[in-house]
């Protein structure tokens, strides 16, 4: 996995094929407002029952996921002033 950091706040995750574990995964930090996992169980699994919580999160912008289930795709980032940071 590979977080992309500007200015000390995540602007990028990328989380590869070969970044899979068996089991839940979480990809994002707890202090984000979108919490983001991966699931890794063998055919007939079965979780346990549970509740989410209630947790007041904020959302300050629009956030963006892209799934490449095959092929790759080219991300060119940019910072706040709308300056190129990087691909």
């Amino acid at each position: 996995m590979e977080k992309i950091i500007h200015n000390g706040r995540i602007i990028s995750i990328i989380y590869r094929d070969s970044d899979w574990v068996k089991g839940l995964n979480f990809i994002t930090p707890d202090e984000l407002f979108v919490q983001v996992g991966s699931w890794w169980y063998d055919k007939g699994k079965k979780l346990d029952s549970h509740i989410h919580k209630e947790f007041d999160r904020n959302a300050t912008r629009t956030q963006e996921t892209i799934y490449v289930k095959q092929g790759s795709v080219k991300v060119l980032l940019y910072t706040e002033k709308e300056e190129f940071f990087k691909d």
